[in-house]
């Protein structure tokens, strides 16, 4: 099955065929970019527990959204897995956040 998001015009609501998420113009930024890339099944609940509970601002969560996004599936790419890659990214910038290091994106 291709990718191909419904979109409401009227409400702003997207259905990705692929993963059955869906997302509509009230959800954060970070989780319309990332809920859009095929493989993607969380949940926004499941997706703003994670970015709570590991203390990850917006900003930093819709760096990586756009990060991932940005380069998923490109030549040479090895991950296979959009949520766990947007996990990883997103403790990545926390421990970097930590400790002073620069952003790799």
């Amino acid at each position: 099955m291709s990718f191909f998001p419904l979109n409401c015009p009227n409400c702003g609501t997207v259905f990705n065929e692929t993963t059955g998420v869906v997302t509509n113009g009230d959800d954060p930024e970070w989780f319309r970019e990332i809920a859009g890339l095929p493989g993607f099944a969380w949940s926004l609940e499941l997706a703003e527990n994670f970015i709570h509970q590991n203390r990850i601002g917006q900003t930093q969560a819709l760096l990586a959204a756009t990060a991932v996004a940005a380069k998923w599936g490109g030549k040479g790419w090895k991950y296979t897995d959009v949520a766990a890659t947007f996990r990883n990214w997103c403790l990545q910038e926390v421990r970097r956040s930590t400790n002073g290091a620069r952003a790799r994106y």
